[in-house]
């Protein structure tokens, strides 16, 4: 049986349906170098449960370099995510971290402020958000990386976002530059994705 990190709950059948999804997406990920950030978020510890079940059941020999502030922290708080045998960690802050050596078939950009951080210090939150994407595609181009995977949001589409049930590519709405508070994670979203396209 397996925990759910999130609430302790047994969640190996819908791990296990994840596994048997047709047509198989995991078959891609064999032998992947992924690297991943945001691991500490509800999205990043969703993923790498998923990709390291997969792993384990499909025997895809996959591994997983994780971004973390503190090592010691998220051990504590994911230790079977932590201490898995596919899993590395490497030490740094989303804006400044040391390139790890070697290269990543993938790479998974999920790391991003809590909400608190970008009502307290907007721009911070905008820098977080805006570098740290920087940085990660810094990493891409540096080690020739296949596979990037930017998360970003519905607010990059501005508020109303939220009332829509299904956002077109082509939408053309943007965030309220005069709303402050919200529109330094919205925007901070929309530059990133800005910056993938670049």
């Amino acid at each position: 049986m397996e925990n759910d990190i999130f609430t302790g709950n047994d969640i190996s059948t819908d791990l296990d349906e994840l596994v048997s999804v047709e047509p198989s997406p995991w078959g891609s990920l064999s032998g992947a170098k992924v690297f991943l950030t945001g691991a500490t978020g509800v999205f990043g510890r969703w993923m790498l449960e998923s990709l390291l079940w997969a792993n384990d059941k499909l025997d895809l020999k996959a591994t997983v370099t994780v971004l973390v502030r503190d090592p010691e922290l998220w051990t504590r708080r994911l230790p079977r995510l932590a201490k898995h045998k596919a899993v590395k960690m490497v030490t740094g802050d989303i804006l400044s971290f040391d390139f790890p050596q070697g290269t990543f078939s993938h790479i998974v950009h999920l790391a991003s402020p809590s909400g608190k951080v970008h009502q307290a210090d907007p721009i911070y939150a905008f820098e977080l958000i805006h570098g740290g994407a920087k940085r990660v595609l810094d990493l891409a181009v540096a080690c020739g990386t296949e596979r990037f995977l930017y998360v970003s949001s519905g607010a990059v589409y501005g508020r109303h976002y939220k009332k829509i049930l299904c956002i077109p590519e082509t939408c053309l709405e943007a965030p309220d530059p005069l709303s402050v508070r919200n529109s330094a994670y919205d925007e901070g979203k929309r530059t990133g994705e800005l910056l993938c396209s670049l």
